[in-house]
């Protein structure tokens, strides 16, 4: 009986991890790992993959037609971010370039960008031509 039961919870565990390892999608941690990222043609590799990564969350969430106001923002907001770098590093613009027209697309200074803007900022101070 205690094997059983014992059976029972290994295989609950083993199956609630193994879906919240799959289902579960955190930007701002991925952010964090690329932020620590010297090498600028890795930088830019991990931001294309967030960013094929982001826009099928999007497209995930728009089919649930759940209401999560901040989330939806924070994933559209990063998905315009994300929009700025192009399939080539060699194309990618200067730093003063990006930052305004993300001024510009924001109408706002720099100090009131919406999240995740800062945070994703590093990386593309990293892998921007200098100008």
């Amino acid at each position: 009986m205690k094997a059983q039961i014992f059976v029972l919870m290994a295989i609950s565990f083993f199956v609630t991890t193994s879906f919240a390892k799959k289902a579960t999608y955190l930007p701002e941690k991925r952010i964090n790992q690329i932020n620590k990222l010297t090498n600028s043609k890795k930088i830019h590799q991990e931001l294309i993959k967030l960013k094929k990564q982001n826009k099928k969350e999007l497209k995930k969430l728009e089919k649930e037609k759940t209401y999560l106001p901040n989330k939806y923002h924070y994933l559209i907001t990063l998905d315009f971010l994300l929009d700025q770098i192009p399939a080539r590093l060699n194309q990618m613009p200067t730093c003063k370039t990006l930052s305004l027209r993300l001024k510009n697309a924001y109408k706002t200074d720099w100090k009131d960008m919406p999240s995740p803007t800062h945070h994703l900022w590093v990386s593309f101070k990293k892998i921007c031509k200098r100008n």
